[in-house]
């Protein structure tokens, strides 16, 4: 997974917010253990390990939102940041055979609050592309997900595609539950006119 760009609450304000999280559940800690430690014996040991409680706290804390929290509501609804993760099928349509053939693909999307990929298989093509930056913004009634990709065959042998970079944008309905698109390659260095660079459009929905 990477890092990605999205619009919405930034991760500055999240760990004032954390932060603030972090030292009331200390101050808590804090005061129960002072107040069960009333044996002399065990209060220095224990004292210690109070002092170390905000840094537990905070990776505790910090981990769980990065995974968890941002995804509920209401936690969701203020940072407004999109969340498209799971699994959608669908079909693609490219220039590089005229739009003339519908290739099953399947995208796969994990993501956290800071970090997100992008995975799509084409079936028939037998290859597989992976993003390496991502750009999410919600849009209206749209969310708006623009990826850069490296695409590689899965068997080189039996690849219809060679291996390649690209662009996706594509648009998911505001339950994330459909999407449409399109891609643009770089040049390819097999077309016969190498100015002109492969396209093509793609639409799916969740299934998971």
């Amino acid at each position: 997974m990477h890092y990605y760009t999205r619009e919405g609450v930034s991760i500055e304000n999240i760990s004032r917010y954390i932060a603030l999280v972090v030292f009331v559940i200390s101050l808590v800690i804090g005061y129960m253990i002072h107040k069960d430690s009333a044996k002399e014996g065990i209060k220095g040991t224990i004292s210690i390990l109070w002092a170390g409680s905000p840094l537990m706290v905070w990776t505790v804390v910090y981990w769980l939102f990065e995974r968890y929290l941002w995804k509920i509501f209401p936690i969701n609804s203020f940072l407004k940041v999109p969340n498209l993760e799971g699994e959608y099928k669908g079909i693609l349509e490219s220039s590089f055979d005229n739009f003339e053939i519908k290739y099953p693909i399947k995208l796969r999307i994990r993501q956290t609050f800071s970090r997100i990929s992008i995975l799509m298989e084409m079936e028939n093509a037998s290859s597989k592309s992976y993003s390496l930056n991502a750009f999410l913004e919600k849009r209206g009634e749209e969310i708006l997900l623009i990826y850069n990709y490296q695409n590689e065959p899965l068997d080189r042998k039996k690849a219809t595609l060679n291996e390649h970079k690209g662009t996706a944008i594509l648009k998911f309905s505001s339950d994330s539950n459909y999407f449409t698109g399109n891609y643009f390659t770089d040049k390819r260095p097999k077309d016969k006119d190498k100015s002109v660079c492969n396209y093509g459009e793609m639409k799916g929905e969740r299934v998971r």
